[in-house]
C-alpha cells in the first residue's frame, strides 16, 4: 500500500468531496402562490403583495406569475426578524 502524507491525503479527500458535490443536483426549492402564502400566514393576499412590493418578502416572477420561495417565507419569519418586530411594537407603544 502506498503511504501518503496527511497533507496529501487531506487534499485528495477534499478534491473527491468537491467533485462529488459538483455532480449532485441542487436541491429543488418549493414555491408558493400569493394566495397560498396568504392562507398559510392567515392574512389577505393584498397584504402579501404589499410585503412583496415593499421588499420585505422576496418573490420571483412578474405580474400574475409571482411565486414566493419557501426560503423567503423562512427568512421573513426568522427569530431575529420576529424579535425586531416585537421590539418595534414595544417602542411604538411606549
Amino acid at each position: 500500500m502506498l503511504a501518503l502524507s496527511s497533507e496529501v491525503q487531506t487534499y485528495i479527500d477534499q478534491s473527491v468531496a468537491n467533485a462529488i458535490a459538483r455532480r449532485l443536483p441542487a436541491p429543488r426549492e418549493t414555491y408558493f402562490t400569493v394566495r397560498e402564502v396568504a392562507a398559510t400566514i392567515h392574512v389577505h393576499p393584498d397584504t402579501v403583495l404589499r410585503l412583496i412590493h415593499s421588499g420585505a418578502l422576496r418573490s420571483v416572477g412578474a405580474g400574475k406569475l409571482l411565486r414566493v420561495p419557501q426560503s423567503a417565507i423562512d427568512d421573513y419569519f426568522s427569530p431575529r426578524r420576529a424579535a425586531k418586530i416585537v421590539q418595534g411594537a414595544r417602542h411604538a407603544a411606549a
